[in-house]
C-alpha cells in the first residue's frame, strides 16, 4: 500500500500550519482574557475587549480554513458516525 500523494501531503502540511496558528490564537485569547479580567481600568478593558473581538474573528477564519483543508485531505473517505462513539 502506498502513502498519500504529493497533493495530499501538501494539504497535511498546510493543516499542520493552520493548527499551529489556531493554538497560538487560543493562547493569545487566554492571555487577553486574563488581562481583561484583572484590569479595573475601563479604558484598558475596552481596548482589550476590542482586541479579543479581533482575535475571535481571526480564530474563526483560521478554523474555517482548517476545515476546508481537512475536507481536501479526507475527501473520498467514509464519514464517521460520531454519535455511535
Amino acid at each position: 500500500m502506498s502513502g498519500p500523494s504529493g497533493d495530499v501531503m501538501d494539504l497535511i502540511r498546510a493543516s499542520s500550519v493552520l493548527r499551529g496558528a489556531v493554538m497560538e490564537e487560543l493562547k493569545s485569547i487566554d492571555s487577553l482574557l486574563n488581562a481583561w479580567a484583572s484590569s479595573g481600568e475601563p479604558g484598558v478593558r475596552f481596548a482589550v475587549a476590542h482586541a479579543l473581538s479581533c482575535k475571535r474573528q481571526a480564530l474563526f477564519e483560521l478554523w474555517t480554513a482548517l476545515q476546508e483543508v481537512e475536507e481536501g485531505i479526507f475527501s473520498g473517505t467514509p464519514e464517521c458516525d460520531c454519535g455511535r462513539l
